[in-house]
């Protein structure tokens, strides 16, 4: 049975708001041992385990899943960024030739191991193709070296 509360016209700070609404008693690790598989599963098998989820739980099997572009161009992007030596990327949608492209451009710093760079680049434009589940989309990363080095940050004692 749902209860309703009735909050207008009271002015609760967080604290009193989170002991007056309700919350279920879950446990944590309970939880855990039931969304880590699902979790996993997408993770290696991207669009086609979340369309047998949705067969599964819903008895729906849509036949696209549609990830915004700008969303994966923007995640592709986030992903590149955290690659060491890159200092930053931005991602982009571009239309080229009727065929949409996730651009991503990165400025990796001089002493950066571009090697080691385009790998996790590759990886993560394979990683967004396959888990978008979008096959009009191409990702591309183009990656600029920086023509000096970033000052350190430096921190404040």
């Amino acid at each position: 049975m749902i209860r309703r509360l009735d909050l207008r016209g009271r002015a609760l700070d967080a604290r009193e708001l989170r002991g007056t609404l309700p919350r279920a008693e879950q446990d944590v690790e309970s939880a855990l041992e039931v969304v880590r598989p699902i979790v996993e599963d997408v993770r290696a098998r991207g669009a086609a385990a979340l369309r047998d989820l949705g067969a599964r739980l819903d008895g729906v099997r849509p036949p696209h899943l549609r990830v915004p572009a700008d969303a994966l161009a923007d995640a592709l992007a986030a992903r590149v960024e955290q690659a060491h030596g890159v200092r930053s990327a931005r991602g982009s949608v571009v239309e080229e030739r009727g065929r949409l492209v996730a651009e991503v451009r990165a400025v990796v710093e001089p002493w950066a191991d571009l090697r080691v760079v385009a790998r996790g680049s590759d990886d993560a434009a394979a990683e967004l193709h396959r888990a978008g589940g979008r096959d009009d989309l191409r990702p591309r990363v183009r990656l600029r070296v920086a023509r000096t080095e970033r000052e350190p940050s430096r921190s404040v004692a």
